[in-house]
């Protein structure tokens, strides 16, 4: 306890001695005078001593000293004769007599008093300077030790205002049971006897700790995986155990902790974290998982391109961290299961690789499970053409089909397809539009597409045919006009197949008839459907019939009756005459047919002299009956039908390498026109229309860009071509090189395929595809254009040109540009990026090493060999038709 009062120290002189004045020099002596005390302020003070207090008196001067019921004042000041200054000394409570003393004179004990008051005692406050622990769970009953002073008689002990259980109190520690209370830092009070007092940093109730996840999931049975643990609540965690075998730890956070799994035998286990809010366990968060395995791939084959999306089956997969075909990584795969991956197998070169799947306990290796394979490639097609409404069995010849998934004509899948043999597919022409379309082959390597390859043909029709009749032995020529006769398989005249027919052309047939009598209809049977001629044909009776029963009946009429020596006669008078009426009938149809006609006229002959004989032989036993007349059938002259007139005008229009030619249709005459043929001079390029077209008065001609041309134009009919009406003269330009690279998805090739760099100095032959035929293509090498020259293409619109790569030419990426008008007359452009090495082959200037011999000549013979065999592969891949790219 702490006492109040005086403490100060002083000390009196020996009683008795005189007094200083405040010069220091001693007083003289002189008489005394008893001093007087008359009052003491303050009255009273503590026991202790140490009050200051003023005694008031009379006679002062010279005191030697002042008491305290009889004990020395701690020191002493006389102010004046009549006021001294003193500090009490200690002394017993009660009263005490105050005097003064001047040598042996004292004051009398009458007058001042001091009383003595015992000391007031003030409690001492409780102090807290520490606690342990500092948190713990929400649900209370966490013993904490407060440690501090003054601590004895503790009354309460509160945590955020709810009083906790106090189980022993002593002058420095307090043991205290937590309450129950919501999560968070709360205030701890302490009330003792003494008084209260609050805890720095108060108290943490904190939420019970909790598993949201592991990662991974699953290790090996070896242990020794780095497992992260997260969750909440982790703050102060005592322990990690895998299935209740405890493991080294470390929290990183109080939602985070890393872990090292210990050794276990395969299979689920609990995972187990300890803190001071208690145990959260994870109910067979982890897996030990025995090395993965491989059990089977579907598919098992793809493309090279990469993209197929294959199933992995096995086991041990689950935290799979990589999938790779061969060398290559997976494009991309998902962990469906322990037992199933699905990954993208990446592009990969053709042949047969491994398929490996690495996890955290271990890598399996499925041997040469997957094949990449190379897409299908077609070559040809036949036919090339059909009906619109679909129905054509076309042959597709190539390699690479064998599993082949879809044949598409246009987007539209074949009605029907089989797959001969690795190198045939039969497919059935699914109906499209009228055009020229793109034929696909899908296999298990790709697709590969056939620009142009086939061509919808409207239905074929037959229009006329000359001439109309004929006489009933056959052997008629007849020309029958109409279209989409080219593939015509069959003629028939009322249901019997022609002598003999020829396919002149898409709009002409020419066909012999075979006997017959009466009017007949007349069909064509072609792959774009069996149109028949518009009237038939009319079979008139044969002559030779005619002239032998003419000629039997007036020798009947002129000889006796029973005659039977002019039967011989009668029978070879009629044989001659049916047999000459025969040869005149059959030279009038065709003199190549005559020998033909005689043999049919003879039979004809001997058939009519039979009747005619036993007609004559009647009449011979009865009267003489009247004479016939004579009776001559005529066929009908035809008259040669006229051609059609000349289209003129015709308007020629300069372009890019290439001449806009229209026209004014021309009149059909006596043949209906059938299209139109427009012919550059100097050539050799033409252009053919049909009226079937959808504008057959225009097309487009490829030239010679600088070259002056005049451009002729003719009808066509059955009944032969038009005179020429030939147009004004123009000029074409060359193509205009912009500055910057156009954009466009063609791609140019080169001698030796699609390069991807070059050097300074190389030479490069540059090939391209689809301009308009014999027309004027430009090869410019951006970035800065660089003209290498230009090139007129072939007859199919193809060109290879030798350029070389300048010299100074900076390093660098660069784009190589051939551009040129398309055959409908639309700009064309094939580009290919190259990058640009610092310098130059020093012995090659192909990029092929010189082995001895000139490789000059082999490299002619190859390109020879190139052109050769593009001119065979695109007469089937395109026809030159207005509007086609």
């Amino acid at each position: 306890m702490l006492v109040l009062g005086a403490f100060t120290l002083a000390t009196a002189g020996p009683r008795g001695q005189a007094a200083e004045h405040e010069s220091g020099a001693p007083a003289l002596a002189s008489a005394v005078t008893q001093p007087v005390v008359s009052s003491v302020n303050p009255s009273s003070g503590f026991t202790t001593g140490g009050a200051t207090v003023t005694i008031t008196g009379t006679g002062f001067t010279g005191a030697t000293a002042v008491t305290f019921n009889g004990i020395d004042a701690t020191s002493f000041t006389v102010v004046s004769p009549t006021e001294i200054t003193a500090v009490t000394p200690a002394g017993a409570a009660g009263p005490a007599l105050v005097q003064v003393a001047i040598g042996t004179c004292i004051s009398s004990v009458s007058g001042g008093t001091f009383t003595y008051l015992p000391p007031i005692v003030i409690p001492t406050m409780p102090t807290v300077s520490s606690m342990s622990p500092t948190s713990g769970p929400t649900a209370g009953g966490t013993t904490v030790t407060l440690t501090g002073t003054n601590l004895a008689g503790a009354m309460s002990v509160t945590f955020g205002g709810v009083a906790g259980s106090v189980s022993n109190s002593t002058a420095t520690s307090i043991t205290v049971v937590t309450p129950a209370h919501a999560a968070g830092n709360v205030p701890v009070g302490v009330t003792t006897v003494m008084g209260a007092t609050t805890v720095t940093g108060g108290y943490t109730y904190v939420a019970a700790a909790n598993v949201s996840s592991l990662s991974p999931t699953s290790g090996s049975p070896a242990g020794g995986t780095l497992v992260t643990i997260t969750g909440t609540s982790f703050t102060g965690a005592t322990a990690v155990a895998f299935d209740g075998t405890a493991t080294s730890f470390i929290v990183t956070s109080d939602t985070s902790i890393t872990a090292i799994t210990p050794a276990h035998a395969a299979g689920a286990v609990d995972v187990e974290v300890t803190t001071p809010s208690g145990t959260a366990i994870a109910a067979g968060a982890y897996t030990y998982t025995a090395a993965p395995s491989v059990t089977s791939l579907s598919p098992t084959s793809g493309p090279a391109a990469g993209g197929t999306s294959v199933t992995i089956t096995g086991a041990g997969f689950t935290g799979a961290t990589a999938v790779a075909f061969g060398a290559d990584a997976a494009t991309s795969f998902t962990v469906d299961s322990d037992t199933q991956i699905t990954a993208v197998a990446p592009a990969h070169a053709v042949g047969t690789v491994d398929v490996e799947v690495n996890t955290p306990n271990g890598t399996a290796t499925a041997a040469n499970a997957y094949a990449y394979l190379a897409p299908p490639s077609v070559t040809s097609l036949s036919p090339t053409s059909g009906p619109a409404a679909g129905g054509t069995s076309v042959t597709i010849t190539g390699a690479g089909f064998t599993g082949a998934t879809a044949v598409v004509f246009d987007g539209s899948p074949a009605t029907s397809f089989t797959v001969n043999s690795d190198t045939s597919i039969t497919a059935v022409a699914p109906a499209h539009a009228v055009g020229t379309v793109d034929v696909e082959v899908t296999g298990p390597g790709g697709t590969d597409t056939v620009i142009a390859a086939y061509t919808y043909v409207a239905a074929a029709t037959a229009t006329s045919m000359f001439p109309t009749i004929g006489p009933d032995l056959g052997g008629t020529f007849v020309t029958i006009t109409g279209t989409g006769f080219t593939g015509a398989t069959a003629v028939t005249f009322g249901g019997v197949n022609a002598t003999s027919f020829v396919a002149n052309s898409d709009t002409q047939i020419t066909a012999m008839t075979p006997p017959g009598f009466g009017t007949v209809p007349v069909t064509v049977t072609t792959p774009n459907g069996s149109p028949s001629v518009p009237g038939g044909y009319q079979y008139l009776a044969a002559q030779a019939a005619a002239f032998a029963a003419h000629a039997a009946h007036k020798d009947a009429a002129q000889a006796p009756a029973k005659a039977p020596a002019s039967g011989k006669a009668d029978k070879a008078s009629g044989k001659a005459s049916g047999k000459a009426s025969g040869k005149a009938d059959a030279k009038q149809v065709n003199k190549q047919d005559a020998k033909q006609a005689d043999k049919r006229a003879d039979k004809q002959a001997d058939k009519a002299d039979g009747k005619a004989k036993v007609k004559a032989k009647h009449k011979a036993d009865a009267t003489a009956g009247p004479r016939m007349k004579k009776v001559f059938f005529q066929m009908p002259t035809p008259a040669c039908p006229a051609p059609p007139s000349a289209p003129s005008p015709v308007t020629a229009t300069a372009g890019t390498s290439s001449i806009n030619v229209s026209w004014t249709a021309a009149t059909p005459n006596d043949s209906p026109i059938t299209g139109y043929t427009a012919t550059a001079t100097p050539g050799p390029a033409t252009c053919t229309t049909l009226v079937t077209d959808p504008n057959p008065l225009r097309c487009v001609l490829g030239a010679t860009a600088g070259q002056q041309y005049t451009v002729s134009v003719v009808a066509n009919s059955a009944a032969g071509a038009s005179d020429p009406a030939t147009s004004n003269a123009v000029t074409p330009a060359a193509p205009v090189v912009p500055s910057a690279p156009p954009d466009t998805p063609l791609t140019l090739t080169t001698d030796k395929g699609a390069i991807s760099t070059a050097v300074p100095g190389q030479h490069i032959v540059v090939i391209g595809t689809g301009f308009a035929a014999y027309s004027t293509a430009t090869i410019t090498l951006y970035s800065t254009p660089v003209t290498l020259g230009s090139v007129v293409t072939d007859g199919n619109g193809d060109f290879s040109k030798p350029v070389t790569v300048p010299h100074s030419l900076a390093a660098g990426v660069h784009t190589l540009v051939a551009q040129g008008v398309a055959p409908s007359g639309n700009p064309r452009a094939m580009k290919l990026t190259i990058t640009v090495a610092a310098s130059a082959p020093s012995t090659s200037t192909g990029g092929l090493p010189v082995t001895g011999a000139p490789t000059g000549t082999l490299a002619l013979a190859g390109l020879a060999m190139v052109l050769a065999g593009l001119g065979l592969l695109r007469p089937w891949q395109r026809r030159t038709t207005p509007g086609l790219r």
